[in-house]
């Protein structure tokens, strides 16, 4: 299981699912590449594309 979703406190079982598979899609990268690294730079991508649009779109 991952805990990624449960890490980020999500406050609805759709959160908690976008949550869960981000968590297994990071999991597979650093499984697939044996470098934590490059799942922790995805993470932060994921994290500044969400700032972002947090900025741009809702002004």
């Amino acid at each position: 299981m991952t805990y990624h979703g449960l890490i980020h406190g999500p406050t609805s079982i759709g959160e908690f699912i976008i949550y869960f598979a981000l968590g297994l899609i990071f999991g597979a990268l650093y499984l697939i590449t044996n470098r934590i690294e490059i799942a922790i730079i995805c993470h932060g991508l994921n994290n500044l594309v969400h700032i972002l649009i947090f900025l741009f779109v809702y002004k």
